[in-house]
């Protein structure tokens, strides 16, 4: 008698562990989430405009700029993938800035009280004297000099950003910088203020002018090309330069320099953008909860895709081979 064949058992592919997400595909991810948020951004902006009776000339300004870098992203997008991700970064940063913008104008419209003078009582019992750093720092012109660099050095720092970090890490400071944005618009809206002038007097800012007419009854009409940085509190400035720092990390002596300019960058920040020390302060602790945030929401974000994928996998490669 022939003996019965014994069954074969199922073959069955043992399921891998965690997926582990290549830094392409993360950086895709990332970029489009950044488009959708900046265009429900633009969609904001229009909506709340329209509302409140706020119109913006020369809007379309930026889009020639950004559709030239987006042909070259197209063109670049299968020869040279690094240069087409830097020309996507860049038009991120050009849609960010123009929406960013029109949202500050917007939020300054609040017509809430001012709080200048406990914003400077704050000040006063940490003990910062406003009139006499900016006096110190007027009367030596080395460090006038040397803080006003630092001062304007946030726009070398973002095309630096975007020529030397690897996308994934562009992408990563580009969401900071817009929740950034968001909280810190929120907070001024909600506690406005017109920054150190309105109580120490002195030499008007120029975007003084514009701020206290959007605090006026409206219409309003302003100009996108000469529209400039309204916020007093918290001060987004000292924002980007902790952003920008961290950003930097790990770069080795790039990343060293950047944090010495921007940690430089702070003391500045008061007498050339007429910011009392709570703003800095302010800005500080923002900065801080969105870093600890949104290095949160990845791995939380990994994790569930992870899982996702593990399971239509462990499902498929389970059954028996043929």
């Amino acid at each position: 008698m022939t003996a019965a064949p014994h069954p074969q058992p199922s073959a069955t592919i043992a399921v891998p562990g965690p997926i582990q997400l290549s830094a392409t595909s993360i950086a895709l991810t990332d970029q489009v989430a950044i488009w959708t948020v900046l265009a429900a951004l633009v969609l904001l902006d229009i909506a709340w405009s329209d509302a409140i009776g706020l119109t913006v000339a020369n809007w379309y300004a930026p889009l020639p700029a950004m559709g030239v870098l987006v042909a070259v992203a197209a063109i670049y997008r299968c020869r040279c993938r690094r240069i087409a991700d830097m020309a996507e970064i860049g038009t991120l940063w050009i849609a960010f800035t123009a929406a960013g913008c029109v949202l500050t104008y917007l939020a300054a419209t609040s017509t809430r009280p001012l709080q200048d003078a406990a914003i400077a009582s704050i000040d006063q019992s940490l003990g910062f004297d406003w009139p006499r750093w900016r006096d110190a720092v007027f009367a030596h012109p080395m460090l006038y000099w040397s803080l006003q660099l630092a001062y304007m050095s946030l726009l070398p720092q973002i095309v630096l950003s975007i020529l030397v970090l690897p996308v994934v890490r562009s992408a990563e400071l580009l969401r900071l910088a817009i929740g950034t944005l968001f909280l810190t618009t929120a907070v001024f809206a909600l506690w406005p203020a017109l920054g150190t002038f309105a109580v120490y007097g002195g030499t008007v800012p120029p975007w003084m002018p514009e701020l206290v007419t959007l605090r006026a009854v409206g219409p309003w009409h302003f100009d996108l090309l000469t529209m400039q940085g309204i916020i007093s509190m918290p001060s987004y400035h000292t924002v980007l330069a902790i952003l920008f720092a961290y950003a930097f990390r790990r770069t080795g002596w790039t990343g060293r320099g950047i944090a010495a300019l921007n940690l430089f960058m702070l003391p500045s920040i008061p007498p050339f953008g007429w910011h009392y020390l709570t703003d800095i302060i302010g800005g500080g602790v923002i900065a801080a909860l969105c870093i600890m945030g949104f290095r949160w929401v990845p791995s939380m974000t990994r994790d569930v895709v992870q899982a996702g994928l593990a399971r239509p996998l462990a499902r498929s490669q389970s059954w028996p081979r043929a």
